[in-house]
Parts: structure tokens; sequence; C-alpha cells
């Protein structure tokens, strides 16, 4: 009897079975939870486009235009990211920087026409860099890590390694067809030129701006704002280049190689360009590789990123999507009728 009592025990064999079966489970159901887990974190990057938007035409319905992307032609000002503080809920954070009156400054009605020369104060013009306003400019208020800036499904560090907080949204400068200088000079490209929505100044002496009006496209034809993150020269072992995306901009490193360098406050939209009768991949969706790569749109979700357009919808633009659709969705004023649906 008591041997009957006795408990039995699992045999081996029975044991690895069950293991296996819990290997084949957990096998299953993985894929299925990333699943949700990324859908969850797409979900939040476009509530975070979203809200860039609502504050974009908050902002335009106070002053009758959008922002400056930026309004130094070195891409070594503060950019359009900062003036939308206030409408962000962060109005303290946005005083840190205004009364840091060394180093802050906004151009005469908020841009859009003559302002003078650039003051060096500001501009820093020279080989010292923008280090030392990113460094003094708010008490540090560049290196406060916002997550209305950061989408969860990026790799790379919240902070470069100066401790500047990152951005995965860049505003859209357009495309390039019609420009007149090539793109490894800071200023080789007038804002007269760019058909995006916001725009590097590119002019010491002029600040562009675009107003609602200005989309003749229309609204919802045209990306606002878009994702960024790994290319050719940021990496999560590579982030110490004024090319790792700050939303308070600034390029910390002092340098400027014309678009490479403006890519961490404007992207471009241009699949594919011509340079003396030879094509090459342009700024397409989530180029990796190559230094236009540095002003391309991308995002870490499987098959392709978020883009908020002017009406302030969002829309997940596949890789697939066609370059002419691509392209047309990049400039405000071209005329096409082609769309990212």
């Amino acid at each position: 009897m008591s041997r009957l009592a006795r408990r039995r025990a699992f045999t081996l064999i029975e044991l690895l079975v069950v293991i296996a079966i819990i290997a084949i489970l957990i096998g299953l159901l993985l894929p299925a939870v990333q699943k949700v887990r990324e859908a969850a974190a797409r979900l939040k990057c476009s509530n975070n486009l979203k809200q860039l938007g609502l504050a974009s035409h908050s902002y335009h319905d106070v002053n009758g235009k959008l922002p400056p992307g930026t309004w130094d032609d070195d891409n070594r000002s503060w950019c359009w990211r900062v003036y939308l503080l206030p409408y962000l809920e962060q109005k303290p954070l946005y005083d840190r920087f205004t009364a840091d009156t060394a180093h802050f400054w906004q151009p005469p009605n908020g841009g859009g026409g003559f302002n003078g020369p650039n003051n060096t104060s500001y501009n820093v013009d020279n080989n010292s860099g923008q280090s030392e306003v990113n460094t003094t400019a708010g008490s540090g208020a560049a290196k406060v890590v916002l997550a209305v800036f950061v989408c969860p499904t990026d790799i790379l560090p919240d902070t470069d390694n100066n401790g500047y907080a990152k951005c995965n949204y860049q505003g859209n400068a357009g495309t390039i067809r019609n420009w007149a200088s090539n793109l490894t000079t800071c200023a080789g490209v007038k804002g007269s030129q760019q058909n995006g929505i916001f725009l590097l100044a590119n002019d010491n002496n002029s600040t562009w701006v675009v107003r609602i009006a200005d989309v003749t496209d229309g609204l919802s034809n045209t990306v606002m704002i878009g994702e960024s993150t790994v290319s050719q020269n940021v990496s999560p072992s590579n982030i110490g280049t004024g090319r790792f995306p700050i939303w308070a901009a600034g390029n910390n490193n002092g340098a400027c190689n014309g678009w490479q360098d403006g890519g961490n406050v404007t992207r471009l939209m241009e699949t594919v360009t011509f340079s003396r009768g030879v094509s090459s991949p342009g700024f397409k969706l989530n180029l990796r590789t190559g230094n236009q790569s540095d002003a391309s749109f991308g995002s870490m979700h499987p098959g392709g990123a978020n883009f908020l357009l002017g009406d302030g919808s969002t829309r997940f633009v596949r890789d697939s999507i066609s370059p002419a659709a691509y392209t047309a969705a990049g400039s405000r004023n071209g005329g096409e009728t082609l769309s990212l649906d």
C-alpha cells in the first residue's frame, strides 16, 4: 500500500516533451507579442506627429505663418521645433531659451523676409561652432529629453555623447528638382528654392517661412513632418557628429557639410536625382547608406515610416510607394495630383 501511495514522478522523456511543447508555444506567441508591441509603438509615434501638427497649426493661427526651419545659413541655429515648444505645453522650457538673451534670437516678425545680417553673437559663424550655444542657451534646455520628439521604436540613444536630446521627427524641406546649386555647401540652396514646409534659411540676410496659403498642392497631399533614424553617419555607435538629430538643432559639432548636417532639422523627398546626366538613389524612404541618407526620411518600423501631412492627418508610408507619389508629396507647389494614399 505504501508503494501504491507513493507519488509517481515524471520520466525524463515526459519532461522533455513538456519542455518542447512550451518552447513551441513560446515560439508561436513571441511574434504575436512583438507585433502588438510594434503596433502600440507605431500608434504612439503617430500620436507624436499629430501633436506636432496641432502645435504647428496653432503657431500658424497666432503668427500667420509657420516657424522658420532655421534662420542661419550654416545650419547652426535653433530650429522650428524650439518655436513650437509653447504649443506643446512646454512654455517653461521655451522660457529658458528666451531668457538666455546672449544666445537666443528670433527673426523679425517670425521670419519671412529681410532681417539684416545675422548677428554672429547668435550665429556663432566661426570655428568655435554652435556647441557653445547648445551648452549655454536656456541653461542646458537642449539636453532635456522630450517624449513628443522620440519614437518608441527607434534604436538611437536618447542623447548624443554631449548630452543633447534627440528628435526622430524632421521637417520636410521638399524636393531638389528646381535647385540651381549643389548639396555640398551650407549656403548653396536658398530658401526661395526649397519647396517643402520647413525651410533652411541658407541666406545671411533673409529668413524663409511658409504660410498655409503657399501649399497650393493641397495640405492633404503635402508632407509636413516625417520620421528619421539610423543613416550613413548616424548610428548607436556613432552619435557625436552634427548629423545626430537633436530636437533643438544647432549642429553641435560646429561643422557644416551641406544637407548632410542640415538633416538634423529637415529632410528631403527626392527619390531619384541626376547630376551631370547620372542618376543616383536620391533621398528615398529608409535609405541607410550613402551621404544622402543623412537627409532622408526613415524609421525602424518594419516596412515604412510615419508621416504627418499638412492637414494634420498621419500616414504610414510603405517602402514600396511609387517614386513619383513619394516625390510629389514632398512638394507644396509642384502641381502634382498624386497622394500618399
